[in-house]
């Protein structure tokens, strides 16, 4: 019953993403989009589904590729889900559902944290370096204006971490509502396309850091309290 819902709400929240989806996609479009979110284990085993076809749907409908990962993402216990598509819109209907399936399925998505109201999100994406630094903007500005605008809280890993020669990624949380976050998706991924029509990403999402030990890693252990307000739903370190 809870997978049949899930898929419901796939449908349901399709055409509402698809037109939000389309507002916010802009520049950006015939480029190689990508995103690496890290999920929980029980989070990837929702996903996955129970016949094993829902992340299928879930690039057919969306028109991306997704790999998920065996090996956990160093600094933490979690998968990483590598999504990538030729849009940005395509990338973000992908993340709706992604959400949408694991709140459905798993009352909440806390990437591993377990103070995660019920209906809410902590999503912890991988982004490469320049975009993560690209959503914080100048003096905080960009991802004041976000967090103001999507009420949620957003923080972005100070640790750089290698990406393959030349490149390098950090990790940004994005805490609310599943609502609020959803509504957050297209301004990340505004700042992913910038970065994206300057150098290609082909390279940065083929590459997976997965498996690989970074000795005194962990991910959002010495921040700060964070970038931008703290909604009063994230209850959350």
């Amino acid at each position: 019953a809870l997978q049949a819902g899930a898929h419901q709400s796939l449908v349901g929240n399709a055409m509402v993403a698809s037109t939000a989806a389309a507002a916010a996609a802009g520049a950006g479009n015939n480029v190689l989009i990508a995103v690496k979110l890290l999920m929980s284990v029980p989070e990837a085993t929702a996903l996955i589904g129970l016949d094993a076809t829902t992340l299928q749907q879930i690039q057919g409908n969306t028109s991306t590729s997704m790999r998920l990962s065996e090996a956990i993402y160093p600094g933490t216990e979690l998968l990483e889900l590598t999504i990538q598509g030729m849009a940005k819109e395509a990338v973000f209907l992908a993340l709706m559902h992604v959400t949408t399936v694991v709140v459905d399925l798993c009352g909440s998505m806390g990437s591993g944290d377990d103070h995660c109201d019920k209906g809410c999100l902590r999503m912890k994406l991988i982004l490469p370096a320049k975009a993560a630094a690209s959503v914080i903007g100048v003096g905080g500005q960009s991802v004041k204006h976000i967090t103001t605008q999507c009420n949620v809280r957003i923080q972005v890993d100070h640790t750089p971490i290698p990406a393959g020669p030349g490149g390098s990624e950090q990790a940004l949380l994005l805490a609310g509502t599943l609502t609020a976050c959803q509504n957050t998706l297209p301004h990340i991924l505004e700042h992913v396309g910038l970065i994206a029509t300057e150098k290609d990403l082909v390279a940065w999402a083929a590459h997976t850091n997965t498996g690989t030990p970074i000795p005194g890693l962990i991910l959002f252990a010495g921040n700060p309290t964070g970038k931008g307000r703290k909604p009063k739903h994230d209850r959350g370190p």
